[in-house]
């Protein structure tokens, strides 16, 4: 049995996945390409696509230096150098300060301009109603999204449209190819001869997502990976 799913835009301007849901399947699910002889699939995912806007938006030299050899949590966690703590609890940790909003919490003096900026957004947000994203687009305070809800979306939005032009550009080129995205990732399926053509073109175009729309037209890291089965792939390599 075929199906093909079905996708409706969050608040954020996120895709979600409707009716058969690919992007919430996990590796026991049977997920493949239509084309039988596309029987590899290729994974493009963006290394902490979130605090990668964060970090251009706050302007945070520490936040943004950290994407030129790792990431956030992992230059956390180097920084903490404690065998106490684990990666995975800074990445806990930083999440829980910018989508609680919580600019006093003790992980984030490590990224002070961070937290001052998540500070001065919130005292925005509540004086102007509305929250803006990288391209520009307004998140409005209303009855049901409380100001961390404006707040979380002007950095929701501005990966959403950053993908838009990912699958714009990408499908553009290879149209038969593209499978699925999931929020900040995206997934191709090729024939094995296909790969060495396919990783650069894609890496190249995901490295600048913004390419020709934002004078800024700041890079995103990423990490490819390559596997047989849907979420079952090995890392191929990372681009930065």
């Amino acid at each position: 049995k075929k199906a093909y799913p079905e996708y409706d835009l969050a608040f954020t301007g996120r895709s979600k996945c409707l009716v058969n849901n690919i992007q919430g399947a996990n590796s026991k699910d049977s997920i493949y390409h239509i084309d039988d002889e596309f029987e590899v699939f290729v994974h493009f995912d963006w290394v902490a696509a979130d605090f990668r806007v964060a970090s251009i938006i706050s302007k945070d030299k520490y936040l943004q230096e950290s994407f030129k050899k790792s990431d956030p949590y992992t230059a956390l966690y180097d920084e903490l150098g404690s065998d106490e703590i684990t990666r995975e609890q800074c990445k806990l940790e930083l999440f829980r300060s910018l989508y609680s909003m919580n600019y006093d919490a003790p992980t984030l003096e490590f990224y002070p301009e961070f937290a001052e900026w998540m500070k001065k957004s919130a005292e925005q947000i509540e004086l102007q109603g509305y929250s803006e994203s990288l391209m520009g687009k307004k998140f409005y305070l209303d009855e049901d999204r409380p100001i961390r809800s404006v707040f979380n979306a002007q950095i929701q939005g501005s990966v959403a449209p950053a993908m838009q032009n990912v699958l714009y550009r990408v499908f553009k080129m290879f149209p038969e190819n593209v499978l699925t995205e999931i929020h900040d990732s995206l997934i191709l399926c090729c024939r094995q001869e296909d790969l060495k053509n396919i990783i650069p073109e894609v890496a190249s175009i995901m490295l600048h997502p913004f390419d020709g729309i934002l004078e800024l037209n700041p890079r995103f890291p990423l990490k490819i990976s390559v596997g047989m089965e849907w979420k079952q792939w090995k890392l191929y390599k990372e681009c930065r």
